[in-house]
This record gives C-alpha cells, sequence and structure tokens, in this order.
C-alpha cells in the first residue's frame, strides 16, 4: 500500500472483523444485496486518507449497482454508501497528556522504538511477451538476467538452467529469495517466477528491471502475486509500518507542546459551538408518527452548580426544541431514593412535553447519577417510555472521565443494539504559535440514523470552521446487523446486463504454453506433551467458530498406538463444578496452558478472538469489540 494516497480493501468471512489494526484509517464496510452470500463485509484502510474528511475521488470505474460519489453525474451519490462502523489508530494531535515534568511544564513522552514487523513473502509470478532479444542461448539468456541481478543489488548464490524439455528454465537462487525463468524461444515468451523471503518494497522495482532487462516492456505484461509466510529462521529487516507512522506522527506533532488549559472564556465559547453543532447535525429526523417539537434533556450536577449546557441548548437557534434540565440528586446517601426522585422527574417531563429525543450530559453530571440512570435504563419498558425511538445523547469526556463513554456505550450494546446504532469519540485540538496545547473529548450516541456518517462529516467540518480547532473522529462503532425483512432487491440484474467484450477478447486471444500448479506448505509443530496431574481444556462441544472448553486434570496417559485418544482425562464442567468422570481425548481436544498464553492474555487488542467463561464452560467465538478501563472488555459472539 502507498504511503501517500494508497488505499487497501480486505474481504471478511463474518461481519465481526477479525483483524483491524493494519492501517491508520479504517472502515468496516457492509454491503447487502449480493447474490447468493446476501452480506458482504469489507474493511477498508489507508495510511495517509482519512475517509472522514477526504473528498471522494471518481477514477471513472463502471458500475452498475453502486452510484459512485466524486463525479459530476453522480453528485447526489452518497460518499458513504455501505459504511458501518469507523476507527483511527493514530492520532493526528498529541493525544495524551504526558507524565514528564520539566522546569517550563509538561512535556510529551516520547514513545517505544519501532518493533520490526514478523517476515512476510511475496510470490509474483509475470508474464513477459513479444521480447526483443533472441531467446536461443540459454547462456545468452542466463547472463543478461544475472547482469540484472548484479545492477539490482541483490546476492546471486547460485544459478542451475535445464533445456531438455521444449521449454528452458533458469533458476537463480538468491539471498533475497529466487527467481525462476520458463523461456519459450518461439513464442518469444518469458514467465517469470519472483520470490522474495522479506523485501517487499522492492517487488516492482525488481520485476520491471527484469522484463525490460530480456528485452521485454512492463506495459505488454501481466502479473499477480501470492503473499506467503517468508523464509523460516531469517530475521526480517522490515519495521512495522503502523508503528513507524504512530512515531513518526507522534513525534511531529508533540514536539516542543506544552500542555496548557483554555481560558475560561474560550473554553466555554469552544464547548458550546461543539455542543450545537454535534446536536443540530445528528438530532433526529422528523417522522410522520412524531412531528412535535424535539425535546432536550439536559443532565446537569445539582442545582447549585452552574449548567453551561443547558444555556447553550437554551439559545440554540438551529433547532426547534424544548430543553428540560434534569438536576442530580442533592445527596447519594440514600441511593434508592435518589432513583425514586430521578424516575419521577424525567415521567414528569414526558407528561408535560413528551418523550425526549436528545440527551446532553452537562460536564457537572457526576458518576454517581450516571449509575442512578444506568440502573433505569436497565428497564427496558422504562426506557422506551422515556426516551424516543430514534434519539441521541452527547457529552463532552474531560480528563479521567472515561466513564461517560462507557455509560453512553451501554445505549449501543444493551438498549438499541441494532444497527443503526453508533456510538463516535470524537477528539477536538488546538494549539497556539507558542506550542501550548490543549484537547478535549467528545462522544455521542445515535441511533435510528441511516446517514450517521454524512452528519458526522457535517459537524466535523462545522466545529472546525467556527473554532479553527482541529476536530479527530477516533471511532465509530455500530449495533448488531440487523435482518430486513421482506428485502426486495433495488435492482435485478441479469448477465447480459454486464458487457464482457474486453474480458471475451482478452480470453480467446490467450495461447497457453504451459501449466503450473502452486503449494504453499506449512510446519505443523508438534504439540507438547501432557504431565499426570496437569490442568488442561478439553473440548466438551466440537465446532468450526463455536467450541466449547472445560476445565480438566490428566490422569492417565495412554500408550496404546492403535488407541485414538491418547489421555484419560477427568473434567468438571456445569454449575458448581460438578464431576463429569473420567474421559478419553485425542491430543488435538486437548489445549495446554503455557506462558505464552499468559503473556498474550495480559493484554488484548480489539479484533482478538478470544475463550470467555460462562456458567463454567469456556467458549471459543468471543471478539474484543471494544476495550474499557480496568481490563474490562466487550465481546461479540460469532455466532
Amino acid at each position: 500500500m502507498k504511503q501517500d494516497g494508497g488505499v487497501i480493501m480486505k474481504n471478511e468471512d463474518f461481519s465481526v472483523r477479525t483483524d483491524v489494526g493494519f492501517a491508520k484509517y479504517t472502515v468496516d464496510l457492509e454491503y447487502h444485496d449480493l447474490p447468493y452470500i446476501c452480506l458482504q463485509s469489507i474493511t477498508m484502510g489507508s495510511n495517509s486518507v482519512d475517509f472522514v474528511t477526504a473528498k471522494p475521488k471518481n477514477h471513472g470505474i463502471e458500475t452498475m449497482a453502486i452510484e459512485l460519489a466524486g463525479s459530476h453525474a453522480n453528485a447526489n451519490a452518497d460518499p458513504f454508501h455501505g459504511w458501518f462502523s469507523y476507527r483511527q489508530s493514530v492520532p493526528d494531535s498529541c493525544s495524551t497528556i504526558p507524565k514528564n515534568k520539566t522546569s517550563t511544564g509538561d512535556t510529551y513522552m516520547p514513545l517505544e522504538e519501532v518493533k520490526t514487523e514478523n517476515q512476510v513473502g511475496v510470490l509474483a509470478i509475470a508474464e513477459t511477451e513479444n521480447l526483443a532479444i533472441p531467446l536461443d542461448s540459454l547462456v545468452d539468456v542466463q547472463a543478461q538476467i544475472s547482469k540484472v541481478i548484479k545492477e539490482l543489488s541483490l546476492t546471486e548464490v547460485s544459478t542451475s538452467g535445464d533445456a531438455s524439455f521444449d521449454d528452458k528454465v533458469l533458476v537463480f537462487i538468491l539471498k533475497e529469495g529466487y527467481i525462476t525463468a520458463r523461456i519459450f524461444v518461439e513464442e518469444k515468451y518469458i514467465a517469470f517466477d519472483l520470490m522474495l523471503w522479506d523485501d517487499l518494497d522492492r517487488i516492482d522495482t525488481i520485476m520491471k528491471s527484469l522484463m525490460t532487462g530480456v528485452g521485454g516492456q512492463p506495459a505488454d505484461a501481466s502479473s499477480f502475486r501470492l503473499v506467503t509466510s517468508g523464509m523460516s529462521g531469517l530475521e526480517s529487516c522490515r519495521k512495522n509500518a503502523l508503528d513507524q507512522i504512530t512515531t513518526e506522527s507522534h513525534d511531529f506533532v508533540c514536539s516542543n507542546v506544552q500542555f496548557k488549559a483554555l481560558a475560561a472564556d474560550d473554553k466555554q465559547t469552544a464547548m458550546a459551538v461543539v455542543l450545537q453543532q454535534l446536536v443540530a447535525s445528528h438530532a433526529p429526523a422528523a417522522s410522520k408518527e412524531n412531528m412535535e417539537k424535539k425535546v432536550i434533556g439536559v443532565l446537569c450536577g445539582n442545582k447549585s452548580n452552574t449548567c453551561a449546557s443547558l444555556a447553550d441548548m437554551q439559545q440554540m437557534v438551529s433547532l426547534e426544541a424544548e430543553v428540560v434540565p434534569i438536576y442530580a440528586c442533592e445527596s447519594f446517601d440514600n441511593m434508592m431514593a435518589c432513583e425514586e426522585e430521578v424516575k419521577e422527574t424525567v415521567k414528569a417531563a414526558t407528561l408535560r412535553h413528551k418523550k425526549l429525543d436528545i440527551l446532553v450530559l452537562d460536564v457537572t453530571f457526576p458518576y454517581a447519577m450516571a449509575q442512578v440512570f444506568e440502573k433505569l435504563f436497565r428497564d427496558k419498558v422504562f426506557h422506551s417510555r422515556i426516551m424516543e425511538e430514534f434519539q441521541l445523547v452527547v457529552t463532552p469526556v474531560p480528563h479521567g472521565e472515561n466513564w461517560r463513554t462507557v455509560f453512553l456505550d451501554r445505549f449501543r450494546t444493551d438498549l438499541v443494539l441494532f444497527d443503526p446504532a453508533h456510538r463516535a469519540n470524537l477528539r477536538i485540538t488546538n494549539a497556539d504559535t507558542g506550542n501550548n496545547y490543549t484537547f478535549v473529548d467528545w462522544c455521542l450516541f445515535s441511533s435510528g440514523d441511516e446517514d450517521f456518517f454524512k452528519h458526522l462529516s457535517s459537524a466535523v467540518a462545522a466545529i472546525e470552521a467556527q473554532t479553527g480547532m482541529k476536530t479527530e473522529v477516533d471511532e465509530v462503532a455500530n449495533g448488531i446487523i440487523n435482518t430486513i425483512a421482506e428485502f426486495q432487491p433495488p435492482k435485478i440484474f441479469k448477465d447480459s446486463d454486464y458487457d464482457r467484450t474486453r474480458a471475451v477478447s482478452q480470453w480467446t486471444s490467450q495461447t497457453p504454453v504451459g501449466h503450473q500448479t502452486i503449494f504453499q506448505m506449512a510446519l505443523q509443530p508438534p504439540k507438547t506433551g501432557l504431565e499426570i496431574g496437569e490442568e488442561v481444556l478439553a473440548m466438551d462441544e466440537p465446532g468450526p467458530w463455536d467450541m466449547v472448553y472445560v476445565l480438566a486434570t490428566v490422569v492417565d496417559i495412554l500408550e496404546d498406538e492403535e488407541l485414538e485418544e491418547d489421555y484419560l482425562l477427568r473434567y468438571q464442567g456445569g454449575p458448581g463444578g460438578n464431576d463429569y468422570g473420567i474421559h478419553p481425548f485425542s491430543r488435538d481436544q486437548i489445549r495446554k496452558f503455557s506462558e505464552v498464553d499468559e503473556e498474550m492474555s495480559a493484554s488484548l487488542e480489539v479484533g482478538d478472538l478470544v475463550l470467555y467463561e460462562y456458567e463454567d464452560r469456556l467458549y471459543t467465538n468471543g471478539v474484543i469489540s471494544q476495550k474499557e478501563e480496568g481490563h474490562k472488555y466487550s465481546i461479540y459472539l460469532l455466532n
């Protein structure tokens, strides 16, 4: 992937992603209405293109089912068609309050050294036709290719050739990989295989030089690639690209930064603009059933505190709405009494107006009140009586109050559940000419908004225009992909609708001269033996994605080669750890605990496939969907 403007697309087998950290900006796409497979999941990534703010470009690709944005012909095309969720893994601003203390103030904490990437190889196969040099002499062709290898500063270890067949074959063993050239004299054609163990960045340069070195034109050639695992035992020279970008970005934006809070007036003005733009851009649209004014509930601290968000909402002219203050309890000594007080206050507001469309959390809104609302909203009947079906919740996230993000995410994971149910995290930063730097995080939840990303992009642009502060979208998480009942495809296509003229012409022009089969083999190391008395995990229920394990103890080792089983295990499962007796197991049905497992489990990342425990059984179909404070995680289930 090119570092300047490069984009990569990766198909996924499931809507739950298994690898999301491969680029700086990534977008999860979900395309419905596909023949046979119904739904196609794709992850799009780039290290240089921020898809939220980048202007779409039309590359002239012919499409039938999807209108592409970026051209005058499709001026109304949705640039966010198919978007499901978004994440930015490397911030463009200095994103963490540093721990370094100097005489002049706080400075940023340098990142650790960039780690070496795991070794990855690539096999490029190219067809070079209409060659200008004579191919009769195998010695001459070998000399020409060896010359190219030397000019490219590759290390040629040995060469072998075979002219006993109709096609002549040359094999060049290199320190960096190998080159195979299959030569067809009469056809003026060479088929190249170029395998590099590690140095992927040079693949295009080397292949182009090979083609021109034997008298070919790269424009007349065709090629494809296969990614391999490299060469066992060799160290990689490649640095992790994303780590490199992270370090360079962090050093660039954080160098000489002094963190300093905004002046009170400037901060309040900026906070008001951000809040008003987020609410105005994402306010639930009116429906035929709900044409009344919007009702905004502002969750404040107690009445003795100034609730700035209340004034900001009352002064907002871009949205016609009733604004209702909901104050915190004066005391939390009696939480049950506080719950009843809040419940009656909210009920009275809905009776006086209607259900709430929008909730705004003020900076004075305390954690204890969030606990009260979280408990009240666990009753989904109460939640549905208080909040409209399409709802918006917005909050600033001051430093040290990440519980606000967790609280909003409860709407996505526990209350609304199904797409569209977006929770977005934003970071708004400001730096002056003296390198004084400040930032504030925001979080919002929106349900029922089919155009969420369009509205988010508009809000980001408006905030930057009015405040001059850089606005980044850290992450957008979505709910569960919903079933579309009685779905009717908007367009139906036949084979005859597609112009296959060029494809058929290219196919019929081919003259096959050979056949090649490629095998890629991986070593499967033998599994470590087990000892009597060792605790292990025994497979209780098989399955490709949702295997179930229980804790077991090895009681005997079976050495009879005629038996399929290798060990006798005593395992326990079910509530209370009931003893289910002794059973035979093969080694493939047993998972051994190791130090590597402990190291890997110390820090889990979004997208990791994990075991999780439920009623004394361990399930394998969990995928980390969100990291929370205190080593807590949210997971999706693959089944």
